[in-house]
């Protein structure tokens, strides 16, 4: 489940680890060894992938917050609970299923 700020914050660390991977990856040194070999291409896929991931894990800490104030408002008020209408997990597990099928295209279509 992504609907706590907890479980946003470590979306948000995924992606600022897979960015931090990719630079590692794309170092200088490795591509100045890699272009003595051949061509380099970079389609900054990493990048925006990256991108992506942060601010989906922006929107999932903001969205929880906003869920839980909900919840506290009316847990003061004593009103009953109900629940959302929606899930901020379901809403992510799609968006990432998607980026997935994107990115699983993307790698047969564009680097076969």
């Amino acid at each position: 489940m992504c609907d706590s700020p907890p479980n946003a914050l470590c979306l948000r660390g995924f992606a600022r680890d897979s960015r931090s991977w990719g630079s590692v990856l794309w170092s200088p040194g490795l591509e100045l060894r890699a272009a003595s070999a051949g061509t380099v291409r970079s389609h900054g896929v990493s990048v925006w992938t990256g991108i992506i991931l942060i601010v989906l894990g922006v929107g999932v800490n903001v969205l929880a917050a906003v869920q839980h104030h909900r919840f506290l408002t009316r847990l003061n008020a004593g009103k009953p609970y109900l629940a959302p209408k929606w899930s901020i997990g379901i809403v992510v597990a799609a968006i990432l299923a998607l980026l997935g099928v994107a990115l699983a295209i993307y790698l047969v279509v564009v680097e076969p």
